[in-house]
């Protein structure tokens, strides 16, 4: 028979555990920072960072409205495209999204001006929203200062770094493809609507690129190797 003082004694320390638990659970989710969320209206420069070919921080642009009057973004790449085979990566494009759909615009090849994917526009402000908290690390920006970031894990394994003081982007992991953005300053300020206008020629024609399964079984698009063109299609196929 057990006695009452041991039996009271084991439903204190039960008591005692589970409130230690309850606590520990409660600083965890307290401890969890805010997402950040995009300007309405900003551009900054950022590094591409490639494994194959290898690139290391060649400069490129991102320019983002995001309001009531217009929703639009555009990556220049100023010196290296993404790998869409061929010579391609060895010439500068660039890639527009709008409502009706994601564009490429390289006129040293010959994709010229194309629709890759029609109905997948651009990603809204607060992309963050499905991303989760991982942890407190170290990661450089474009100009290769060190910060201390949270990072933010999201699906398709993407990564995203962000300044753990002031919130500012840091540094965008596509998955495990070995692709990286590192972000420079952010300048917010309206973006006039004509960066956003495709070129005067038929970019309405597709692309020609094909999809293709890859060992794993899963679809794979040569332009699904630029992060920012995936993390659009993600989010266009987390709405519908």
């Amino acid at each position: 028979i057990v006695s009452p003082i041991i039996m009271q004694r084991t439903t204190l320390l039960v008591l005692s555990l589970a409130l230690i638990l309850a606590c520990a659970a409660h600083q965890a989710a307290s401890a969890a920072p805010s997402k950040p969320v995009w300007p309405t209206n900003f551009s900054t420069p950022f590094g591409l960072m490639l494994t194959d070919p290898p690139l290391f921080n060649s400069t490129a642009m991102f320019y983002s409205r995001y309001d009531s009057s217009l929703k639009a973004q555009r990556i220049q790449y100023l010196a290296n495209c993404i790998n869409l085979g061929g010579d391609s990566v060895k010439y500068p494009c660039d890639i527009f999204f709008n409502s009706q759909g994601t564009y490429l615009y390289q006129p040293g090849t010959a994709f010229k001006c194309c629709l890759a994917f029609p109905g997948i526009g651009p990603v809204p402000t607060d992309f963050l929203a499905p991303f989760t908290f991982a942890d407190v690390e170290s990661a450089p920006d474009y100009y290769g200062k060190v910060h201390k970031c949270n990072r933010w894990t999201g699906p398709d394994d993407f990564g995203y770094w962000t300044d753990a003081t002031t919130g500012f982007d840091v540094k965008f992991k596509d998955g495990d493809t070995g692709t990286f953005w590192n972000f420079g300053d952010f300048t917010v300020k309206t973006q006039d609507p004509s960066i956003f206008n495709l070129p005067p020629t038929n970019c309405a024609r597709s692309c020609g690129l094909s999809a293709t399964l890859d060992d794993n079984g899963e679809w794979t698009h040569p332009l699904l190797q630029d992060p920012f063109v995936r993390l659009a299609l993600t989010h266009a196929m987390m709405e519908n």
